[in-house]
């Protein structure tokens, strides 16, 4: 909470992740620690995101303060299968705030008992049904991470895919994955003259 008021981030979104519900006291803490400091982040990351009182608990704390956190979103993080059968009721819990989600792959899928690839092939039905139900909310949704971090190959073929089926955005796990990440995401020269 102190890197808020002490660090300069110049024009970088300031997105703070708290504990998750599940933790009990601890996400109330860490809530309780944002909405009293000094400055507000730009958003509340809620790691597993079981339901849609999870985004409520948050959007009600935010609200509360009136006028200076009316700015402030909430990004979901997608990573059960609980949370993937609930997850019209959690993007329509706060539309005034809820803007985004994370497809949290590798809990997901040790929720569901399936193992990990390079390929991530076991994560497609996920990805796509994750995919329209945000499409259908008109909230984006951020894809998963590639956890080599050091194949760039992948990491660009995964990119350019998830941009090209419709993500937002690609979650990194390493300062080596964000220009890959960002080059996907950025339009083509082609997309920009015929704009």
């Amino acid at each position: 909470v102190g890197a808020l008021s002490n660090v300069d981030f110049g024009q970088t979104e300031r997105l703070v992740r708290i504990n998750s519900f599940d933790t009990g006291d601890l996400a109330h803490r860490d809530l309780d620690a944002l909405i009293n400091s000094k400055v507000l982040p730009d958003g509340i990351v809620i790691p597993k995101t079981e339901s849609a009182n999870d985004v409520r608990i948050v959007s009600e704390q935010l609200d509360s303060l009136g006028d200076v956190a009316n700015d402030v979103r909430i990004v979901g993080m997608i990573e059960s299968a609980q949370a993937m059968l609930r997850m019209d009721e959690i993007l329509s819990s706060s539309p005034h705030r809820l803007d985004c989600v994370i497809f949290g792959a590798d809990d997901y899928a040790s929720d569901v008992g399936a193992i990990r690839t390079k390929t991530g092939e076991e994560m497609e039905f996920a990805r796509n049904y994750l995919l329209l139900q945000t499409a259908a909310k008109k909230i984006s949704a951020i894809d998963m991470v590639q956890i080599d971090y050091r194949d760039q190959e992948q990491l660009s073929k995964e990119s350019v895919c998830s941009f090209q089926q419709g993500f937002s955005g690609k979650q990194v796990i390493h300062p080596l994955q964000i220009d890959t990440v960002q080059k996907a995401y950025s339009p083509s020269l082609d997309t920009i003259t015929n704009a």
